[in-house]
Parts: C-alpha cells; sequence; structure tokens
C-alpha cells in the first residue's frame, strides 16, 4: 500500500474520531440523551460511559494522526478505530433488529441533537462497515515505499479534505428528511 493512501486515511479516520469526540465534549448532556435512546447499557453506567466515550474518540484520532510519525502507533490507532467504528455500527444493529429506529444515532454532524432530524437505518451500519475496512486496510496494508515529508503534508491535506467532505455529506444526509418535508408542505 503506498504510505501516501495510509496516511490520508489515517488523517481521515483521525479526523473523524477526533471530531466526534470533540463534538461529543461540546454537549455532554445530548451526548447522555443519545446514549440512553440505545437502551443498551443500564442507565447508571449511561453517565459514565458518555463520560468515557469522547475520551477514547479522541484517543484513537491522536492514535491515527501519530501514523504520520510513527507507524507502529498509527497501527494501533488502527485497531482501535476498527473496534470503535465496529461497536458503533453494532449498537445501530442491535437497536434495528429489535425494532427500534425513531431516534438519533448521535453519529451526525447536522443531526446530533436535532431530535427528529433523523432515524438510525442500515445505511449507517454500512458506513461504519465501510470505516471498519478503512481502519483495517492501515493495519494489513504494507508500505510499498518509504514516506516523504511531501508525502505527509499531502496526507494531512487529503485527509482533512476528505474529512470536510465526509461532514458536508453527513449533514446534507441528517437534513434530508426536514428538507423533504419542508418541500412537501
Amino acid at each position: 500500500m503506498d504510505p501516501l493512501f495510509a496516511m490520508t486515511v489515517a488523517v481521515f479516520l483521525g479526523a473523524l474520531t477526533g471530531g466526534a469526540g470533540v463534538h461529543k465534549l461540546a454537549a455532554p448532556d445530548q451526548f447522555r440523551q443519545v446514549l440512553s435512546a440505545y437502551g443498551l447499557l443500564p442507565p447508571s453506567l449511561t453517565p459514565i460511559a458518555a463520560w468515557i466515550i469522547p475520551f477514547v474518540d479522541l484517543t484513537v484520532a491522536l492514535m491515527l494522526f501519530m501514523m504520520l510519525l510513527v507507524p507502529s502507533v498509527g497501527g494501533a490507532g488502527a485497531v482501535l478505530a476498527a473496534a470503535l467504528f465496529a461497536f458503533y455500527g453494532l449498537a445501530i444493529a442491535i437497536n434495528l433488529l429489535r425494532g427500534r429506529r425513531d431516534f438519533d444515532c448521535g453519529c451526525s454532524w447536522g443531526g446530533a441533537g436535532n431530535a427528529g432530524q433523523g432515524q438510525i437505518h442500515w445505511g449507517l451500519v454500512i458506513r461504519n462497515a465501510v470505516l471498519v475496512a478503512l481502519a483495517l486496510a492501515l493495519v494489513f496494508g504494507e508500505a510499498s515505499r518509504l514516506a516523504t515529508w511531501l508525502d505527509r503534508v499531502n496526507a494531512v491535506a487529503a485527509g482533512l479534505a476528505f474529512g470536510v467532505i465526509w461532514i458536508a455529506f453527513d449533514i446534507l444526509l441528517a437534513n434530508h428528511r426536514s428538507i423533504r418535508l419542508g418541500r412537501a408542505s
């Protein structure tokens, strides 16, 4: 695997997990409500998990960003990122299998905290599976050459650009329902 591709993916996934951690820390009450809506934790553990999860997101992001300097740390970050995305996808899938879909997943930039903006759906499970695959590609892909300083600069620029595109697409998807409803009325 070309190191430019690997570092770009690492920066992209790091931006996603880091942004998610900051997003959760910025609105802790909303995140606790979202976490509670999943119904997977006992109510007594929800506040603790709501406090820990954002820091897990931020730690994973830092480890992924470290791939630019210390590839072995990035590999560990990629394993943790894959586990994190798989965990999030599994939480969504469990609720869908239970027939529960009428709550915000808390995973979209445009929908988190906006009650009624979105529902969980199988597309979110697929999205997380794609993120797991990208993270695992970092673990199992062997570098085809040594990375240069220019690779690192380009990876940061490309990874952040993909992150911005992802967020913009995420906001559009999260607001699709309200936009569609607005046109209908």
